[in-house]
């Protein structure tokens, strides 16, 4: 079980690593794009991409952060890390679609420590 916990705690990181890329492309392509559009003189469209910009980035790092810290966390393998991988989990199965197959691979690896 050892082996599956370091490759779920693996998956977390990379998990985390790829909401934290994407979290910057989102920011920069909605966030700029709306500053640029407001220069050309469409203000209401300019202020629209950049509320969305900034929720769907904050939406993003919200999911990515806690994977990243959980997954590293976890590799480091304290007496707390059944708990914490259940907390990754929890925070991977709202994170639709790969974080729900991630989320699904540690209940299972859960389920099978009980054993």
């Amino acid at each position: 079980m050892k082996m599956h916990s370091t490759v779920f705690a693996a998956l977390n990181v990379a998990l985390g690593i790829a909401g934290l890329l994407g979290a910057g492309s989102i920011a920069i392509t909605l966030v700029f794009g709306g500053a640029i559009t407001g220069i050309t003189g469409q203000p209401t469209a300019a202020a629209s991409m950049i509320a969305v910009g900034i929720f769907t980035t904050g939406l993003v790092l919200a999911l990515s952060i806690p994977c990243l810290v959980l997954g590293v966390m976890i590799l480091k393998r304290g007496h707390w890390s059944r708990g914490l991988g259940l907390t990754a989990t929890i925070v991977d199965l709202v994170n639709f679609p790969i974080g729900t197959v991630i989320g699904g691979y540690g209940l299972w690896i859960a389920q099978r420590d009980q054993r």
